[in-house]
Order: C-alpha cells, then sequence, then structure tokens
C-alpha cells in the first residue's frame, strides 16, 4: 500500500469477515462439533477437568441459575474468591444461557470493595469462596441483614448466595448459605427442552462478562462486554496450538481469562493455571514456574510483562536451559523498554510478542509473529499491528487526526469495544467519540506503514510551565533502562516548583552488587543518549523494587509515587540533584 500520511489505518479484511450473529456459546459448539477436546490444569489447587467435563457440568449449572429466577439477556451471576476450576463451568453456564458473568478481584477492605464492585454488577447470584486469604466469604455474611431469604440493603439485587465447597469445604453456618451442590440440585426441575430454549434465546448483544477497574476505592467502573466481540476474536486463532501456561484467574484477569475462552473453543489442547500470584508471593511463586514450562513443554506463555520477567530471572538462574518447544511469549499489560526485551530474548530466544490492548476494547495490536530478522527488530523496537477489521486513529487535542510521526492519543473502533460501564451513562458517553471510536487515553506514534508504538498514558504526561511541553514517561525510562547495572526504571514526578514546573524523578532498581553510580555519571550518560535538559531529573532515588498493582501484572505507578511522597515527606531534600539544586537556587536569587 502507499506510504500514510495522517495517522489513521483500517484493516477489514474480507478473508476474515465479521460474523454479527455470532455468540461465544456457539463458537463452543462449533468445537465440540469438531471434536476439539482440551484439558485445563490448576497449579493452585492441583486439579483437572476436561473441556466435556466443562460442558457437562455447565449445563447442570445453567439449569440451576434458571431455577434461581435468572432471565436471558436481564440478569448476571458473580463469582468472588472461588479459587477453584468451577468459576470456568459457572462462566460456560452463565454465557450459554445468556447471563452475564462477573469475577471480579475482591481487594481490601473486602467489605466496602464488595459493597462496591457487587453493587456495580447487580447480579442475582452470587457463587463466593475464601479467596487469596481465606476472608471473602467472611466478608460478605455481614452485608446481610436477612440470612434465612437473602435479603441485603446494601446488595439488593442479589437473592442466591452459594458457597463453593469443592476447594474447601466447610459446614454452612448461615441458614441462606448453600453448597454450590445445591445448585445442581435446585436445576433439576429444568428440563432439557427448557434449557435448550434458553440456550436458543441468546442473541449476540447479550451481555457476556464484566470487568472492574477501581475497585478498591471510590466507585468503580463495571465494563460490560456482549457476545460478539469475544467470539470474532476465536475465529482468528488456528485450532488445537500446543499447551499454554497463564495466569490463575482467580482475579478480574483479563489476559488468563482470554486463554480459557480459547482451549473451551478448541484453540488449545491443554492449558496450564499458575499458582494463585500477589505481589506478596510474586518472586516465590514465579521461582516454580520453569520447572512447569520444561517438564509441561509449554508453547505458549501468556502474562503481565512484570512476572514475564521474573520468569526469566528464574530460568536464567537454572543455567544454559534450551527451550525449543516455547514458541510464543505473550505479554502486555504496560508499555516495555527494548532492554526488557533484550532480556527475554537472551533467555529464551526470539520468541517475546507484545499485546496491546485494554480493557475496554480488548486485543487491538500485536508485535509481528513472523520469523526473520527485520521482525525481530520490530519486536525490539515495539512495533505493533493492529488486528483484522478495525481503525484506529492518532488525534490531537483538538480531535484532528495528527501527521505520520506525531504523538496523538490513540482512539479504537473496533467489533470487541465495549457496550457501556454499567451505570455510568456519562462516562460511557464521553469515551465514546460520535463517529463510534474509543478514546483510549493512551499516547502512540503511527509510522507511514501502519504500524504504531505506544508511548505512555495521557495522564502520565509532564507538563513543565516555563516550556509549555509536555514530557512522557516512556522514552526516558526507555534510556534509563540502557545504563549498566539498571534493572527497572519508573520515571515520576515528586513536588511542583512554581518557577519551574513537575519534579521529574528518575526511580531506579539496580541488579544485585551493582554500586549506585554517581549523579554525574547518570547525568552524562543521558545525555549522551539525548536527553535534553527539561527532561533531566530533579530527583533520583533508588528502589530494591517497585510497587506492583493487586494481580502483580505490572508497576503500579500510584504506588511509586506514594513512596516519592513519602520519602520527600520525611526528607524534603530527599534525592534532590545538583543540578537542580543549583537552578532552584538561580531562580529564588533572581526574584530576590
Amino acid at each position: 500500500m502507499e506510504p500514510l500520511t495522517k495517522s489513521y489505518t483500517s484493516s477489514y479484511d474480507s478473508q476474515h469477515p465479521l460474523r454479527e450473529d455470532l455468540t461465544l456459546y456457539k463458537v463452543f459448539e462449533e468445537a465440540k462439533g469438531k471434536g476439539l477436546v482440551g484439558e485445563i490444569l490448576n497449579l493452585e489447587t492441583n486439579t483437572r477437568i476436561s473441556t466435556e467435563e466443562v460442558f457437562a457440568k455447565a449445563d447442570q449449572y445453567a439449569k440451576g441459575l434458571l431455577a434461581c429466577g435468572c432471565v436471558p439477556g436481564k440478569d448476571a451471576l458473580c463469582s468472588m474468591g472461588v479459587s477453584s476450576l468451577e468459576p470456568i463451568s459457572l462462566f460456560v453456564a452463565a454465557a450459554s444461557i445468556g447471563v452475564g458473568f462477573g469475577k471480579p478481584y475482591i481487594y481490601t477492605p473486602r467489605e466496602q470493595c464488595i459493597i462496591n464492585v457487587v453493587s456495580a454488577l447487580e447480579p442475582k447470584v452470587i457463587v463466593v469462596g475464601e479467596a487469596d486469604y481465606g476472608d471473602t466469604f467472611s466478608a460478605l455474611v455481614p452485608l446481610f441483614d436477612d440470612c434465612e431469604t437473602p435479603t441485603s440493603s446494601k446488595l439488593p439485587t442479589v437473592k442466591h448466595v452459594f458457597y463453593d465447597h469443592t476447594h474447601k469445604d466447610r459446614s454452612p453456618s448461615h441458614k441462606f448459605l448453600n453448597n454450590l451442590d445445591k445448585l445442581i440440585e435446585m436445576g433439576k426441575v429444568i428440563t432439557d427442552d427448557e434449557l435448550a430454549a434458553a440456550k436458543r434465546s441468546v442473541q449476540p448483544g447479550h451481555d457476556l462478562f464484566y470487568t472492574f477497574s477501581s475497585g478498591s476505592t471510590g466507585k468503580p467502573k463495571c465494563i460490560v462486554h456482549t457476545n460478539v466481540g469475544l467470539a470474532n476474536d476465536l475465529l482468528l486463532l488456528p485450532d488445537s496450538s500446543g499447551p499454554v501456561l497463564t495466569m490463575n484467574p482467580s482475579m478480574d484477569e483479563t489476559s488468563s481469562f482470554a486463554f480459557v475462552v480459547g482451549i473451551l473453543a478448541g484453540k488449545t489442547v491443554r492449558l496450564i493455571l499458575s499458582m494463585q500470584i500477589t505481589p506478596e508471593n510474586a518472586v516465590e511463586k514465579t521461582g516454580m514456574l520453569p520447572d512447569v514450562i520444561l517438564n509441561e513443554k509449554i508453547e505458549t506463555l501468556g502474562m503481565g510483562g512484570q512476572l514475564v520477567q521474573l520468569i526469566a530471572h528464574h530460568m536464567k538462574r537454572k543455567g544454559n536451559v534450551e527451550v525449543p518447544h516455547l514458541k510464543y511469549i505473550l505479554y502486555g499489560g504496560q508499555v516495555v523498554t527494548r532492554q526488557f526485551k533484550e532480556n527475554i530474548k537472551a533467555v529464551f530466544g526470539e520468541k517475546h510478542i507484545a499485546v496491546y490492548g485494554m480493557s475496554e476494547v480488548a486485543i487491538v495490536s500485536l508485535a509481528p509473529t513472523e520469523d526473520g530478522p527485520e521482525y525481530e527488530e520490530a519486536r525490539l523496537d515495539g512495533k505493533l499491528y493492529i488486528k483484522p477489521n478495525l481503525e484506529i486513529r492518532l488525534v490531537d487535542q483538538h480531535s484532528e487526526i495528527v501527521d505520520i510521526g506525531e504523538e496523538g492519543e490513540l482512539e479504537v473502533k473496533t467489533y470487541s469495544s465495549f457496550k457501556e460501564y454499567k451505570g455510568m451513562e456519562e462516562k460511557t458517553r464521553a469515551t465514546f467519540t460520535k463517529d463510534g471510536f474509543v478514546k483510549t487515553g493512551d499516547v502512540a506514534v503511527m509510522f507511514a506503514d501502519g504500524s504504531h508504538h505506544i508511548r505512555g498514558r495521557a495522564t502520565d504526561a509532564f507538563r513543565f510551565k516555563i516550556m509549555a511541553k509536555a514530557f512522557y514517561p516512556g522514552p526516558i525510562e526507555d534510556i534509563l533502562v540502557q545504563f549498566p547495572g539498571v534493572t527497572n526504571a519508573v520515571v515520576s514526578v515528586a513536588l511542583t516548583n512554581d518557577a519551574y514546573g513537575d519534579e521529574v524523578t528518575y526511580c531506579i532498581s539496580m541488579s544485585e552488587s551493582v554500586p549506585i553510580p554517581s549523579e554525574q555519571d547518570l547525568l552524562d550518560f543521558m545525555k549522551k543518549k539525548g536527553i535534553d535538559k527539561h527532561q533531566m531529573p530533579a530527583r533520583i532515588l533508588y528502589f530494591d523494587s517497585f510497587p506492583s498493582t493487586p494481580n502483580s501484572r505490572k508497576i503500579s505507578k500510584p504506588g511509586v509515587k506514594e513512596e516519592i511522597m513519602k520519602r520527600v515527606e520525611a526528607d524534603p531534600n530527599a534525592g534532590i540533584t545538583q543540578w537542580y539544586k543549583k537552578l532552584c537556587d538561580t531562580v529564588t536569587n533572581g526574584f530576590e
């Protein structure tokens, strides 16, 4: 095609036409019709189940949901704190009869988070377990006013609660509580014909699943997806790929959820779900995964960037281990540096595939998967190519499409766009443009061939008052991690100087036994790499490790900012660089 001059491209493909009449369960049925069978192994509970068993149990649960009064296209099921394989069968049950499914991670404080998340979802049925810390069920119980009905003024839509006894059995201590067996027992009043009729009633536009953000504080966003997006995404994948290792979907974890759906659709023959990984146990648990990769002959590793880096670290410590069966390493969740990719390549070879997407629009683009030096360079350089049947554009603050090579906010129009933020009409309207594009809030640059590079979040921009220019952390972080001994870096802001602007703060993690460099050596290195004086650090702070998000997928930028402020409050001169101190003294003296 002709080289692009404006940052807009589309990928509508006649070879992969969109099937607007498709539901997810139809894809599952097509896989069953082909005889495609897979097995799921849960390392957390050391249990396994075949996809045939999933579908059989799902029919029993679906009858139970109908007996509970769930109406296709209207009601929702919420599973929380359930670490067994049961949520997979529950999800299939819900999808088969058009009942929406949500599996939120319950952060602390648990009771308030349950109120926030469950009230946003408005489920009719809850299935609850003990979760990682053994207290999700205990946090739910006090929220019910009448434990015999049950009824709750805080969770008014909930009519039935079931306890997952398949992983940790306990005698029900409340009259309203039934074990999951009771859901199956209730379903015996529903005939096979009634179940079949409910399945036929499912429409592509019915709610399929819900993901959540900001679930621990304030009012969470409940992101609603319908059948069309995920069902059509599955059509792009080949059948019967080799073993996959991914995160345990014990949380609101969309990437591992996608792999679970993939095996149910016959796209994978074997799926291994990791142990439950939290920020507290991430180093320990990822240390067990190299043996899983080797023993299970994993072909695809799909996890967040931070976890992939930890696994590579553990694999490297095992020595020169060959993994010829490992074909792809898929990671997303954050913008990663070239150095990160070089580190992964040094351990696993040329198999790293970055994926870009977000909860609202699913996967948008990914690095090239072809072999060859030019494709490997594109992967290392962070170039991404959009999947079939969508459009993207980069726009400026006036919503005008920017020229090729200029930064702009990425907007996407895709069949896998979310339907709405449940109960948040104004927020939903603000996220969609009038012509149907979703505003991602991500800053990108497009190249003449239609590929693009993600620079970071628009909200991460540092706006210097004197220069009236925006600087983004990503390019600075890319250079910082090239300094010898630096394993990871985050660029953030400490305080704001009225005369100068934001205090750019370099937050650095060094390899063990590598001495902290002098300020001058670091600044000289940055200058040689093209960083100008306005992007130089006002402060340099060193971290043993960075705080991560609750699901351990990526570095928590708010967590880093919080740690910066703690240090600055304890010592106003924490990490202050000499050049910045001199600049401030000069500015101050100039006003005296």
